[in-house]
């Protein structure tokens, strides 16, 4: 056989089994959808230490329940009432299927694995001083790392729904109110993009700027510049922020509006899905006014 003729078959066979293999893998879309919905953790063991039943809801602050949206983990400390927000990536390809959960203002990331099981979702994270992950579903003494599993809620078994519980009156972790995105909104967000950093100044009087933020050397001093990106007014109707640009260094966006839907919200963080739907993380930098 012509040896090139040899060698255009053993590469079409090569792309041929990459093809089948990609094909083959789940998608992790697909996963991401297996995550959605209400948990509560009802089995934790913490390094080697198996926690009993009645008492996880006392050692997680959110009381061992959390909402998954998206690729967005939710909760709301059962004490205090406040939100948190945290981003979830998963890689249903690797085995054994990994999970990664990072805040949205910390530079630190949990690392673990896990697994679908009869209903139940378990996982495993590593040790979180050092981020590393764990090898499998176990959290023995000495490792550090910290197995939970976590069972889908349903309205009709949430005893939140059957009678009244302290934690009733706390607001859902899935839904921001109208009036409180209004009162958090106002101040400088910083949101990660493809060019580094998006800066947007969200003011009380309905106004917006977003810039760019880059260092130049002014009298052999080091100092930080803001570059306008674009400005315009702002509002909040039913869980969603609907920018009207005005102005733009880039002419297609001016006179363009955009709905952001807010799916968390702290006073430090938030997680929004823009309107291409992309899940953003967003911390604050300055309250209003600066």
């Amino acid at each position: 056989m012509n040896g090139c003729i040899h060698h255009r078959i053993v590469a079409c066979l090569l792309v041929l089994a990459g093809s089948a293999a990609w094909a083959g893998q789940p998608d992790e879309r697909a996963e991401l959808k297996l995550f959605e919905g209400s948990w509560t953790v009802v089995k934790l063991i913490e390094d080697g230490k198996v926690i009993p039943a009645e008492r996880i809801p006392d050692v997680l602050p959110s009381g061992g329940r959390l909402e998954i949206v998206d690729n967005s983990l939710l909760s709301v400390d059962s004490h205090s009432g406040k939100r948190h927000a945290r981003t979830i990536t998963i890689d249903p390809t690797s085995y054994p299927s990994t999970i990664d959960i990072k805040s949205a203002d910390a530079p630190d990331v949990s690392r673990g694995i896990y697994r679908f099981d009869s209903g139940q979702l378990i996982v495993c994270i590593g040790d979180t001083l050092t981020e590393s992950r764990p090898a499998e579903l176990a959290a023995p003494k000495g490792s550090g790392a910290i197995l939970m599993v976590l069972q889908r809620r349903t309205q009709a078994a949430d005893p939140e729904k059957k009678a009244e519980s302290p934690r009733k009156t706390q607001p859902a972790a899935s839904a921001v109110a109208d009036e409180e995105i209004t009162k958090i909104l106002p101040g400088v967000w910083r949101v990660p993009d493809q060019l580094g950093f998006l800066h947007i100044r969200f003011r009380d009087n309905g106004t917006f700027a977003s810039f760019r933020v880059h260092e130049e050397l002014q009298l052999f001093r080091r100092i930080f510049v803001e570059s306008p990106i674009s400005s315009g007014s702002w509002e909040v109707r039913h869980g969603q922020v609907l920018a009207n640009i005005g102005t733009s260094t880039d002419p297609g966006r001016s006179g363009t509006s955009h709905l952001f839907t807010i799916k968390a919200m702290t006073s430090t963080e938030m997680i929004f899905i823009d309107g291409l739907g992309r899940t953003n993380n967003a911390t604050r930098e300055a309250p209003a006014g600066l």
